[in-house]
């Protein structure tokens, strides 16, 4: 006894890569926005929360977002442009760390927002 499975496309391969080019390039800019919009948010939240006391304040005005995108890729990135920003990182076991736990308590949010984005 043997079975068989026949697959039938209503619409041939190449139009449906056609179809997802043109949704790809249809989603880019609108990811692009979401990233864009919650950026503003995430980089408030880490120089509100950051857990070291403010000495001269650099560290906290040096806190940045960048949101990049590139055809299909899109990259945000908080980032420290102090020197040793590093430190405040990963010295004393993250204690004085603040990007990692800021984007980790924004995870939700920013799949949300690309969610609603792209209307889903």
């Amino acid at each position: 006894m043997s079975y068989g499975m026949r697959i039938l496309w209503p619409v041939p391969i190449s139009v449906l890569g056609v179809g997802v080019a043109l949704m790809r390039a249809r989603l880019n800019p609108v990811v692009a926005g979401a990233l864009e919009s919650i950026g503003g948010e995430i980089e408030s939240y880490a120089k509100a929360n950051h857990p070291w006391n403010n000495i001269t304040g650099a560290a906290e005005a040096g806190l940045n977002v960048q949101v990049e995108s590139s055809g299909n890729q899109h990259r945000l990135q908080l980032s420290h442009s102090v020197h040793y920003g590093i430190w405040l990182e990963v010295r004393w076991a993250a204690r004085y760390a603040v990007i990692l736990p800021t984007l980790q308590a924004h995870y939700a949010a920013i799949m949300d927002r690309i969610r609603q984005a792209i209307g889903g």
